[in-house]
């Protein structure tokens, strides 16, 4: 049972010190969480960055092509025309441009490519004194252009910013292709490439590019952020295991500290009162003194009874450092507790005390050293015969469930207070002036040395104690399927 002892002042000032690395590695969760958080802004930067350059390539690249080619396409339908118009002229009796711009067939040609080819604003033929000859707007036939616009080239060109005199307030592409006859030079011929239209196109072509680039660029930051969610969930349970392996080596450092202590003052009692009464033999032996029979019998047997309780105290201890399973074996669970109450049933109810047992859903098995089992059920039962001084009963419940197997122990006893709750599984604390307070920590130990763990709660069916022991079920059902 539990007991208040000297080591209590100390167990608060382990318990101090036992709740910083907690702390220390929780700030560390945090600075945690921020460096991911910087991590993935920058590979999110990185891949946008990366992602966006290659997109703006990608876009201008498209953008010279189309442009390339449609101003490739007037040019060549230039240089067809241009060719047309020096054969006419070559085989016209007066070989004048003039005569052959206007002839029929040049605005037929024009009529008809002009509905097949959007594209082109304006078709003209300038001569070599600025006159526009031909166009495909009439009204401008018969104008001259401005020296400015430097109407005609004896070579071919291409003019971003046309001449107003030719486009009018359209904005296109120019193109200017020479026309000779004989090595004669007559003019040019002047075809416009609609900028709207080549914007139009580009936009289109580009559009599709961008959509690509946008679904590849959303990818890549979705693979990103769901790289770094898992990442940081992997460091995560990397630093809890970390946590805990510290926490578990940080209460084992303090309970060794308590078990230390705690020995060597459950020990020096017994020892000084053994010594006592050597001392006091010895004073006989030596005539200093005088005891009569009866007197000296009961000094003998005090020596033995303290002698015994290091003895017992010692068993106790050996129980609670021993993590080895020993001897394990496959155990029913249901069989070994049943075996239990059956022994100490007559002792319990001399003292008032029913005891009873149930157990639900799939059979319990568990393999460890049967002695083991054993011992961590006599220590609660024993607990709660300690909080039954006027009687009363005791339920153990076994569930089976799932991947889990829990082992209940109740009793209708006052309980523990929420004071000391949290100190119950400590060693040599106890509230018994004869009380170890090993029970408990013993066996958390040896639950904790088969993967279990128990955990107290107040019992709502009997109003006392309820401490519930669980265990992997997962194991212990494979367990049973192979001793089947």
């Amino acid at each position: 049972m539990i007991r208040n002892n000297k080591s209590q002042c100390d167990t608060h000032r382990a318990d101090d010190s036992f709740s910083l690395p907690g702390q220390i590695i929780m700030i560390r969760d945090t600075g945690l969480l921020v460096r991911f958080m910087t991590c993935v802004a920058v590979a999110c930067g990185l891949v946008l960055g990366v992602g966006i350059w290659g997109m703006q390539r990608d876009l201008h690249s498209i953008q010279k092509i189309i442009t390339f080619e449609a101003i490739l396409q007037v040019k060549t339908h230039a240089e067809r025309s241009a060719v047309r118009l020096e054969t006419e002229i070559a085989k016209s009796a007066s070989q004048e441009l003039s005569e052959v711009a206007q002839a029929e067939w040049l605005r037929e040609h024009w009529q008809r490519t002009r509905d097949q080819e959007p594209r082109r604003v304006y078709r003209a033929v300038v001569d070599i004194a600025g006159k526009i000859v031909a166009h495909t707007n009439p009204s401008k036939i018969g104008q001259s252009l401005t020296p400015s616009e430097n109407a005609v080239s004896e070579n071919v060109q291409l003019i971003e910013s046309p001449r107003a005199g030719l486009a009018g307030e359209r904005l296109a592409w120019e193109v200017l292709v020479p026309i000779r006859v004989l090595d004669r030079f007559l003019g040019t011929y002047h075809v416009g490439l609609s900028r709207d239209w080549l914007d139009a196109k580009i936009r289109s072509e580009c559009r599709a590019t961008w959509l690509a680039w946008s679904v590849v660029l959303g990818t890549s930051v979705v693979i990103v952020l769901i790289s770094g969610a898992a990442l940081y969930r992997l460091a995560c349970r990397a630093t809890s295991l970390v946590r805990e392996l510290h926490l578990s080596d940080s209460r084992r450092m303090t309970e060794l500290n308590e078990l230390m202590i705690g020995m060597a003052h459950e020990i020096r009692n017994p020892l000084n009162s053994i010594r006592l009464n050597l001392h006091t033999s010895e004073r006989v032996f030596r005539g200093d003194t005088f005891l009569d029979r009866e007197e000296t019998f009961v000094m003998l047997r005090e020596s033995v009874r303290e002698i015994e309780r290091v003895d017992n105290l010692i068993g106790q201890l050996l129980g609670y450092v021993q993590n080895d399973n020993g001897c394990d074996e496959l155990i029913d669970v249901s069989q070994e507790i049943q075996a239990t109450l059956r022994f100490t049933k007559a002792d319990f109810e001399s003292c008032g005390i029913t005891m009873s047992f149930r157990e639900w859903g799939t059979p319990v098995g568990l393999r460890m050293d049967r002695r083991r089992l054993r011992q961590i059920l006599l220590n609660l039962l024993s607990n709660a015969r300690y909080a039954l001084s006027n009687g009363g009963c005791i339920e153990i419940t076994l569930v089976g469930q799932g991947d889990r197997a829990q082992l209940i122990v109740s009793d209708s006893g006052k309980g523990v207070s929420e004071e000391i709750r949290s100190r119950i599984f400590e060693p040599f604390f106890s509230t018994l002036e004869d009380g170890t307070g090993l029970g408990l920590a013993i066996v958390r130990s040896i639950l904790e040395s088969v993967s279990g763990a128990i955990t107290y709660r107040a019992s709502e069916s009997l109003g006392g104690a309820e401490f519930v022991l669980s265990f992997p079920s997962s194991r212990l059902r494979k367990l049973i399927e192979n001793a089947s």
